[in-house]
Formats: C-alpha cells, sequence, structure tokens
C-alpha cells in the first residue's frame, strides 16, 4: 500500500491563525479556526455611526456590509492504492472563518436609547453573521465526509475527482450563502439594520 499527502485551498467568500476547535465524526477532522475582526466608528448621533460604518464597513463585489463573514477552506488527505483502485484516508479540512464587525465605544453623555438600540442592532448582526459560519461548519463537514467516500479505478485521477467533488460541495454553498442572505435582506429582518426601524 502507497500513501501521499495531498494538499488543496478552496478559497470560499472572500486572516492570522490558530486551530480552535477540531470536529470529527469517522473518518478524519475538521479545524476550525474562528476569528472575529472590528472596525471603529465614531459618532454621538444615529447619523454619525450610519456614517462611520458607511465608509468603514468592509466591501464585497463593490457593496459594503455593515458585517462580513468570510471563509476559506484546506483540505489535507492521503491516497492509498488498493488491489480495486484509489481511497482516500486521513482527510483533513481546515476550516478559517474570519467575521468583520463594527464597534462603537459611546462617549460620555450619550443618550442611553443610542446605547440601546445600538447594542440591539450589535446583536442582530452577530446573529445574521453567525448564520453564515454555521453554513461554513457544514459545508467543511460535507467536503470531509465527501471526500472520505471518494473512491477511483486509479490514483493517478484520484486529485481531479477529489477536487471536482470539493468544488461542487462549495458552489452548493455558495448558492446557500446567497439564499440566506436573500431570505434575511442580508440580515434586515433580523434586525441589523441602522438605523433601527420604529413601529408606526
Amino acid at each position: 500500500m502507497r500513501a501521499l499527502l495531498v494538499l488543496f485551498l478552496l478559497p470560499i467568500l472572500g486572516s492570522a491563525s490558530t486551530l480552535a476547535q477540531t470536529t470529527a465524526r469517522g473518518t478524519g477532522s475538521v479545524h476550525f479556526d474562528d476569528q472575529v475582526r472590528y472596525y471603529d466608528i465614531n459618532g454621538r448621533t444615529e447619523r454619525d455611526l450610519l456614517q462611520g460604518m458607511m465608509t468603514r464597513a468592509p466591501m464585497s463585489e463593490g457593496t459594503r456590509f455593515f458585517g462580513l463573514t468570510s471563509t476559506e477552506v484546506r483540505y489535507t488527505y492521503r491516497r492509498a492504492e488498493t488491489s480495486i483502485g484509489c481511497d482516500l484516508s486521513d482527510v483533513q479540512v481546515y476550516l478559517r472563518v474570519v467575521t468583520t464587525l463594527p464597534r462603537w465605544q459611546p462617549y460620555s453623555g450619550i443618550p442611553y436609547e443610542l446605547e440601546r438600540r445600538w447594542r440591539s442592532f450589535d446583536r442582530s448582526l452577530q446573529i445574521h453573521e453567525n448564520g453564515h459560519k454555521q453554513l461554513a461548519l457544514e459545508e467543511a463537514d460535507m467536503i470531509r465526509r465527501a471526500l472520505d467516500s471518494v473512491r477511483t479505478p486509479s490514483c493517478s485521477t484520484m486529485d481531479n475527482e477529489a477536487r471536482n467533488v470539493a468544488t461542487r460541495i462549495r458552489d452548493t454553498y455558495l448558492r446557500r450563502h446567497d439564499a440566506y442572505d436573500a431570505r434575511t435582506d442580508h440580515g434586515s429582518t433580523q434586525g441589523a439594520i441602522w438605523p433601527l426601524r420604529t413601529a408606526n
């Protein structure tokens, strides 16, 4: 039996690194590196905070978003030639998630109502971005499980087949991220809108 370690990189949405969490079911593991970054804004009014986010928020495809979740997936495995073909073993998937969020430190004397509204908005934005994180975790585990079951007639075609399998899963989850944003209007229906809407 012959084994070869293979490494591939899949940019999914889109950084420092410590493997913060490892999950495993069956063969192989998913290693999860969860990071949060902040951009600071200043102001004393709702308009000030909105302006700060509109000028400093992260961009994706030419559009600014109050919050943004970027992910990157890498995977490795060992190829093993057997009498009936080529199998994969020791599938390791490395998921890095970077969530970028606004951060506001209220000045002394800021009205309590403004602070209350900001806290509500901030919680809702984190809930929305956490939804993207959960999709990324599902995707990473799906890649692990799918690669664990790949078999080809020979190891000469294994890398292409594994890449095709991972790419199909990536494309599926890109559509799920898009559907999640469409369903929530990029978090607006979850309360991640500023200024907050008030009932008439």
